[in-house]
C-alpha cells in the first residue's frame, strides 16, 4: 500500500507491505529508510509497534524503538496518527504533533483544489481520551499550519494539538479542565 505522510508541512512517501502471512508484521519504507515493525492491538485505536530499522547509519546505535501510537480514521482515506514522544516516522518531532496518511490520488486532488483556493471549515477532535490544560489561542486567531491550539494531557504527558493548515480558529470547542475522549471535536478551522 503506498501512502502519502503530511507532517508540519513536510511530505514523505511510504509504502507498506505485509510481511508473510502474519498481520502484525510488515516492511514500511518512509522516503529511502527502511524499517521492519511489529504491531498489536493494545485497545480500540491504540497499537503497540517495534520498529527496527533494516539499516542503522554510521554512528547511530542498533536497535529497535517501541512507541504506542493512536490511529483514529478521519474520513475520505485520511488518518491521524499520535504518537506520545519521538516518532519513527519522523525523527525529532516534538510530542503531540500528528501525522496524516493520505492516499496518493486523495493528496494529488488535496493539492489541485488548494491550487484552486479550496479549503472550507475542518473540526479538529481529539486523537486519545485525555483532559484540555490549557488554550494556546482564542477564538478568531489567524494559526499557521503547525501552530499550537490546544494542549491535552494523556498518560501523564502534555501533547500540543496543532492546526494542520494555515486558517482562522472559528470556534474553540472545549475549556480548560474539561475531559475529552477520542473523536470528540477541539476546534473548528477556516
Amino acid at each position: 500500500m503506498k501512502l502519502v505522510a503530511t507532517l508540519r508541512g513536510r511530505e514523505e512517501t511510504v509504502e507498506v507491505e505485509r510481511v508473510g502471512h502474519d498481520a502484525h508484521h510488515f516492511r514500511v519504507q518512509v522516503g529511502e529508510r527502511s524499517y521492519q515493525v511489529d504491531a498489536a492491538d493494545v485497545a480500540a485505536g491504540l497499537r503497540s509497534l517495534v520498529i527496527v530499522p533494516e539499516s542503522t547509519p554510521e554512528g547511530a546505535p542498533e536497535g529497535g524503538l517501541q512507541r504506542e501510537v493512536s490511529v483514529r480514521r478521519q474520513g475520505n482515506g485520511e488518518y491521524a496518527v499520535a504518537y506520545p514522544g519521538q516518532s519513527a516516522l519522523a525523527a525529532a518531532v516534538p510530542n503531540g504533533d500528528r501525522v496524516f496518511l493520505l492516499d496518493p490520488l486523495k493528496h494529488l486532488a488535496e493539492q489541485a483544489a488548494g491550487a484552486a483556493g479550496g479549503g472550507g471549515k475542518q473540526t479538529v477532535a481529539a486523537y486519545m481520551p485525555g483532559r484540555v490544560v490549557t488554550l494556546l489561542v482564542e477564538e478568531g486567531a489567524e494559526v499557521e499550519a503547525g501552530a499550537g491550539v490546544v494542549v491535552l494531557e494523556a498518560m501523564k504527558m502534555e501533547n500540543e494539538i496543532t492546526a494542520e493548515r494555515p486558517g482562522k480558529i472559528a470556534k474553540l470547542l472545549v475549556e480548560p479542565g474539561q475531559a475529552v475522549e477520542t473523536g470528540d471535536a477541539l476546534f473548528e478551522l477556516e
